[in-house]
């Protein structure tokens, strides 16, 4: 396939999923910086591995797999390594929460921080991203109903640990998508690529 062509497929099939992208990678790094780095990343990595893509309808898929595990070997890097942030440095005393991230959306996130690694992960693919049960099922390399697991017991924890509502009602929680997206939140809509 040509270079142009290849890279107009590509940004076809890209463009309509920067925003769930998006959503992701902030809700998965609770950082600014560190979201708009890990999905560059994920872009990247992306477009090297597109002629490996068999199938268009499988991009989401493939998307998401490729941030899920950019983001797990960062994760583990840091755990090694540390990190050192210059300008966290500096703040120290404050939290380096981006002014536009309401109260809601930071409890939200610090919430989904204490959930199990693979729950919060279900949580944010299913609710936050909007993925399906079977794309997050695919991104997970588990079975539908490991997924739809991981998800009810991180929606009946994340209940608890926001106080929202008794665990009976836990299923009327409105989808994760619409808490982050709302317009009053920022004049960015939250999208990672808005200045």
């Amino acid at each position: 396939m040509k270079r142009k062509r290849r890279q107009e497929i590509f940004l076809g099939l890209l463009e309509p999923k920067l925003e769930d992208l998006s959503r992701f990678c902030l809700a998965m790094t609770r950082e600014t910086e560190a979201g708009r780095d890990l999905m560059s990343d994920v872009i990247l990595a992306a477009w090297e591995r597109f002629d490996s893509l068999r199938e268009e309808e499988a991009f989401l898929s493939f998307l998401f797999t490729i941030a899920r595990r950019t983001y797990h070997r960062r994760r583990r890097r840091e755990e090694l390594f540390g990190k050192y942030d210059e300008q966290s440095a500096r703040n120290i005393a404050g939290n380096g929460t981006p002014v536009w991230i309401g109260a809601d959306v930071r409890a939200l996130y610090d919430a989904l921080a204490e959930l199990p690694k693979a729950q919060r992960e279900a949580v944010v693919l299913f609710e936050i991203t909007g993925l399906s049960l079977k794309e997050v099922a695919t991104v997970q390399n588990a079975s539908l109903s490991t997924v739809k697991s991981r998800i009810a017991r991180g929606r009946e924890r994340l209940t608890k640990l926001l106080g929202a509502m008794s665990t009976s009602d836990s299923s009327q929680l409105t989808r994760g998508r619409d808490i982050v997206t709302k317009p009053d939140l920022s004049p960015s809509h939250n999208t990672l690529f808005s200045t």
